[in-house]
Formats: structure tokens, sequence, C-alpha cells
């Protein structure tokens, strides 16, 4: 994922935090919020508590490949933040996308 689409800085991730909205499925939760630049950028996070860096990494890759997948249908204009939930560590990379394209579809940020 090109570097312009990233949430890099900790502000960046702590706006989204307070001023977004969160959508939780079983896998992870996804906090949406609005930007002024015309294009969305995405953020991941993924607790120690899920596991070692082995783990976390794989988890972080699964998600990025996931949203670099979709890109062209997702609604552009908003900072979005997927943080990982305990339950993500057992599943796959088909479960996680469906469940990144189900959350997105509920939030009206998916394009056909």
């Amino acid at each position: 994922m090109e570097k312009r689409l990233r949430l890099t800085k900790n502000f960046e991730f702590n706006v989204v935090y307070k001023k977004g909205r969160r959508m939780v499925c079983p896998l992870f939760s996804m906090y949406i919020k609005k930007n002024k630049i015309g294009y969305s950028r995405f953020g991941i996070s993924v607790s120690k508590k899920i596991g070692k860096s082995v783990v976390r990494n794989k988890i972080k890759r699964r998600i990025k490949e996931a949203l670099r997948k979709n890109y062209s249908n997702i609604k552009p204009g908003y900072d979005i933040v997927i943080s990982a939930r305990k339950d993500i560590s057992i599943a796959d990379f088909h479960e996680i996308e469906k469940n990144i394209v189900e959350l997105l579809k509920n939030t009206d940020l998916w394009v056909e």
C-alpha cells in the first residue's frame, strides 16, 4: 500500500479514535472519520495481547492485502483505522477480507 494511503502518525490515529464512529465485528473494530483530502487513508493497530511480533505482522499483512485488493471499491475521503481483536489470530485471509467488506458495506463506504 502506498505511503500516502497510510496513517502513520500517532496523532492521526488519535483523531480517528476520538472523533470517528466505531463499527465492530468479531475480528476487529473499525473506526471511520471523514477527511478533507480526496482519497481514503488506512491505519492498522494490532496489540501485543494478540501475539508475538511474527503473529502481529502476519495479521497486519493480511489486513493490508485485503484493503489493497478492495481499495477501488472504497469510497474516497475517509480515514479508517482497523484495530485487531483477539479472535483475528485464528482467522484466515478470506475471513478477514469478508469481514472488512461487510463492515464497509454497513457503513456505506462500499461502492460497487
